[in-house]
């Protein structure tokens, strides 16, 4: 992932396949296609949620489904720029890590780490994170 723009409020990410590095090369109808951007907020920091406010957003979270699952390659730049997406459009979101149960702890840790966000809770293969939109707050913890 490439940070490819930086203002004052916001950074994008640009994340490329391996097959384009030179997207003078290839149509711009194919590259817009594979590009995926990623828009972060700055002003994202980590926060700390208390019980009751984990124990909201659990219960906000049970009936969501996985937006994302992290296989077995791992953690790649798309799969992070994918995550920051949902973040940014649905603030809590459900993910799916697949693996040995040290290699899902350690994945889920890292994630919350990278993208900013809070990570809520944690049942067999799925992780739940929330990270509060500063521009436009959809969920209040309470």
């Amino acid at each position: 992932m490439k940070a490819i723009a930086i203002s004052k409020k916001y950074v994008i990410y640009l994340t490329l396949p391996k097959h384009m590095f030179n997207p003078s090369q290839y149509p711009s109808k194919l590259f817009a296609m594979d590009a995926k951007i990623a828009v972060c907020h700055k002003e994202n920091t980590l926060m700390s949620l208390n019980a009751s406010q984990k124990k909201k957003l659990r219960g906000l979270a049970h009936h969501l489904k996985p937006l994302v699952i992290v296989a077995d390659k791992g953690l790649s730049d798309s799969v992070v720029a994918e995550i920051e997406r949902a973040l940014n459009d649905h603030e809590l979101i459900k993910v799916k890590l697949r693996g040995e149960r040290d290699e899902r702890k350690a994945r889920a840790t890292r994630i919350a780490e990278q993208c900013k966000a809070e990570l809520v809770q944690t049942i067999g293969q799925v992780a739940c994170y929330y990270r509060r939109n500063p521009d436009k707050p959809v969920i209040n913890p309470g």
